[in-house]
């Protein structure tokens, strides 16, 4: 802590990491040694730290820096337990963020120690991340351990992976006999996909009952399709279950279901409690009304005159009326 560039100890042995000290806004705190030995860089100014009599307080000095490397080292060997202890040291160093002059310093080393960078990195693999870990013969790990400016270790190149033979295109599903159409059901998981399941019924006809199912499933917000069942015109129920009871949609993701039959969408949903039941359809058909009109009503049927004609009046005219007789005068 004296910032100069006196070598001090243990830090400067090549198998101990030297850290520098960096302010809050990324800069060298005024008070971190520089030299050849100087590794890599941490926060160490203002740093708030348990102190005494159960307390915390904000201290200063590359004895905070140092803890932040330490913990970042011993967070990515539980991750990486293969890896030698070289490998972490170098993997700090080649995701380290810069912090000064381009590669290595003497005031920042290689750079602001950053375990997001390092975890990432070595998930290549530790030897891709960290260099070799088998020293020659008769050699220890303390073979790499060179500290400083001399510890950087070039990445070896992720070698490129070998290419995957080309899929094979599906098999097209064979087309469904005579007047039958082929059902399809889409799922879309929600966050717990274990807890779905769904069945389809044939409502007509029980020695068929249940024709299609699903679930549960195992990848969370990914769609599924079932094209396996072709069916005739009829009535079918469709029944989607959530053990847990908040459906497929929306607390816990954005599920949904989807039921076509041909290309006409008969159920779809996503939001209920335990169970979803979708009925359509119905059992056999009513024949359609004949394409004739209806013929008129029939008028009764008029008769036609008879043949004869009617006789004309006898030629005898209408004898005149009688007078009554004159009566006798009496004497």
């Amino acid at each position: 802590n004296g910032g100069n560039s006196a070598l001090g100890y243990p830090a400067s042995y090549p198998a101990v990491v030297s850290v520098a000290s960096l302010t809050s806004s990324g800069s060298r705190s005024s008070f971190s040694q520089y030299n050849d030995q100087v590794e890599i860089a941490a926060p160490g100014s203002a740093v708030l730290s348990t102190h005494k009599n159960n307390g915390y307080t904000s201290m200063s000095g590359t004895s905070m820096a140092c803890p932040h490397v330490a913990g970042v080292a011993a967070l990515l060997w539980s991750h990486f337990p293969d890896c030698t202890n070289n490998q972490i040291r170098n993997a700090m160093i080649n995701s380290s963020v810069e912090s000064g002059s381009a590669g290595w310093d003497k005031y920042y080393g290689w750079g602001r120690v950053n375990a997001g960078n390092a975890y990432e990195l070595l998930k290549n693999g530790c030897e891709v991340a960290g260099g070799d870990s088998n020293p020659p013969a008769g050699e220890g790990l303390s073979y790499y351990a060179l500290g400083g400016k001399d510890q950087g270790v070039p990445l070896t190149p992720t070698p490129a992976p070998t290419p995957l033979p080309p899929t094979p295109a599906p098999t097209p599903l064979p087309p469904c006999p005579g007047a039958q159409q082929r059902f399809e059901v889409q799922i879309i998981t929600d966050n717990y996909p274990g807890e779905t399941t769904w069945t389809l019924t044939d409502k007509c006809d029980a020695s068929i009952g249940e024709m299609m199912s699903g679930g549960p499933y195992s990848t969370s917000s990914t769609p599924y399709s079932d094209m396996s069942a072709c069916a005739n015109d009829g009535q079918y129920e469709f029944k989607i279950n959530d053990s847990y009871g908040d459906g497929v949609c929306c607390s816990y993701g954005a599920g949904s279901y989807l039921v076509k039959f041909g290309t006409v969408e008969k159920a779809s949903g996503g939001q209920f409690a335990s169970s979803e039941t979708k009925t359509f359809g119905t059992c056999g058909s009513t024949p359609p009304p004949t394409t004739g009109s209806t013929p008129p009503p029939s008028a009764p049927p008029t008769a036609p005159p008879t043949n004869g004609s009617t006789p004309p009046p006898t030629n005898g005219s209408t004898p005149p009326p009688t007078a009554p007789p004159t009566p006798v005068p009496t004497a």
